[in-house]
């Protein structure tokens, strides 16, 4: 309850994406479904990158091989981490 002298004021949330690791595309897929809009910051590097890159296609090429080349390219380092289980729950969430 606000008493008289007290005024609501609505603070905008967004959620931006600076580069990011696996766990970012979760945080992007929950802000999406709580209607949080989201920044996905182009050239910033890794998930960022990897749905920058994708954004602009057709739904239809999108497909697994694709996100893992992407994947491969820009998380070089720790590829190998990624089940395929993970690479197609990834592939579905972009």
């Amino acid at each position: 309850m606000l008493s008289k002298n007290r005024v609501a004021i609505k603070i905008p949330i967004v959620c931006v994406v600076l580069e990011g690791g696996p766990g970012t595309l979760d945080t992007i897929y929950n802000a999406m479904n709580n209607n949080t809009p989201c920044v996905i910051v182009e050239g910033s590097g890794r998930v960022a990158d990897v749905i920058a890159q994708v954004a602009q296609l057709p739904i239809s090429k999108i497909t697994i091989s694709l996100i893992k080349e992407k994947l491969h390219t820009l998380f070089y380092d720790t590829f190998d981490t990624f089940t395929e289980h993970k690479i197609v729950e990834w592939t579905k969430k972009v």
